[in-house]
C-alpha cells in the first residue's frame, strides 16, 4: 500500500499530468499531512513559526515613518490635507538668480546632482549615539564629586589632597638636594687630594646593590662573658707526651705536694 501511494505523489509531481480536478494543487497532494513538530524549544519556533504578517504590519510602519514622519494614524488632518482655493493672485517666485558662468551663458544657481543624492531624504531622525555621551562609572565619579562637596562644605581636608601636599613638600626638598651646577660658585669646595672619600652615590643604593661595606657591629668587639679564657695545660699533660715534658709536669707537682705537706 505504501508504495502505491508514493507512486501516485510522484506521478503527480510531474509537470505534464493533468488532474482530475481543476482545483487540485500538486503541492497538496504530495504534502497532504502537515508536519508536527514541537515547538517546546526556542529554535523550532523560529524555525516553523510563520511570522510574515508581523514583518508586513513592521514594514508598514517603517513606511510611514521614512515618508511622513510618523504614523498617519496618530497625524491630524491639517497636516494630511489642504484646501484647494485656486490660484494665488500673486505668485512669489522661489527660483533664485541666474548667475552667469564662464562662457557668459546665464543659468540657475541649483544644487549640484551628486549634493541632491547624498542628501537624507527619510523623515526619521537620525538615533542619537548614546556611546558618545555615555562615561565609564559615571555614577561611581558622581558619588565621589557630591562626597568631595560636602566634605569641602564641611572644611575637612580628602586623604588623597593630604598625600599630594606632602607629597609636593618631598618633592621639593629632593630638588634642594640635588647636585649643584659645577659653574656654582657658591657650591662646597671638594678637595681630590684630600683624605676623606667623597660619596659617588647614595649610601641606600650602594647598600642595595653590594658596593657598600657591611659595618662592623661594635657588639662583636666587646667579650661575651668575663670570666677568664680556658688556660692551655703544660705539654706533659697531653695524650702522649715526651719524657722530658712528663717529668717536669710530675716535678712541678711534687713540689706543689711538698709545699702544702711537708
Amino acid at each position: 500500500m505504501a508504495p502505491t501511494r508514493r507512486l501516485r505523489r510522484v506521478v503527480a509531481s510531474q509537470p505534464g499530468f493533468l488532474h482530475l480536478k481543476s482545483s487540485s494543487d500538486p503541492a497538496t497532494l504530495v504534502s497532504s499531512r502537515r508536519k508536527r513538530v514541537n515547538k517546546n524549544k526556542k529554535k523550532n519556533w523560529n524555525k516553523y513559526s510563520d511570522i510574515n504578517d508581523v514583518e508586513d504590519f513592521l514594514e508598514d510602519i517603517r513606511h510611514q515613518e521614512r515618508t511622513t514622519g510618523g504614523l498617519l494614524s496618530e497625524k491630524t488632518d491639517d497636516s494630511l490635507f489642504f484646501l484647494d482655493v485656486g490660484q494665488p493672485s500673486k505668485v512669489e517666485s522661489a527660483v533664485p538668480e541666474p548667475v552667469e558662468d564662464k562662457k557668459g551663458k546665464r543659468k540657475a544657481s541649483r544644487p549640484l546632482r551628486i549634493d541632491l543624492i547624498l542628501q537624507h531624504d527619510s523623515l526619521v531622525p537620525p538615533p542619537k549615539d548614546i556611546l558618545a555621551y555615555q562615561q565609564p562609572n559615571a555614577k561611581k565619579l558622581r558619588r565621589k564629586a557630591q562626597r568631595a562637596e560636602q566634605l569641602a562644605a564641611k572644611g575637612i581636608v580628602p586623604r588623597k589632597q593630604k598625600q599630594l601636599l606632602s607629597r609636593r613638600s618631598v618633592d621639593r626638598a629632593a630638588k634642594k638636594s640635588q647636585t649643584e651646577a659645577n659653574n656654582n660658585p657658591e657650591r662646597d669646595f671638594y678637595d681630590i687630594w684630600g683624605e676623606e672619600a667623597k660619596p659617588v652615590a647614595d649610601p641606600w643604593y650602594l647598600q642595595q646593590t653590594g658596593k657598600k661595606l657591611v659595618k662592623r657591629p661594635e657588639r662583636l668587639n666587646e667579650q661575651p662573658s668575663v670570666l677568664p679564657a680556658v688556660e692551655v695545660i703544660a705539654p706533659g699533660g697531653s695524650y702522649n707526651p715526651d719524657f722530658f715534658s712528663h717529668q717536669v709536669l710530675l716535678t712541678f707537682h711534687l713540689d706543689i705536694v711538698l709545699y702544702f705537706y711537708p
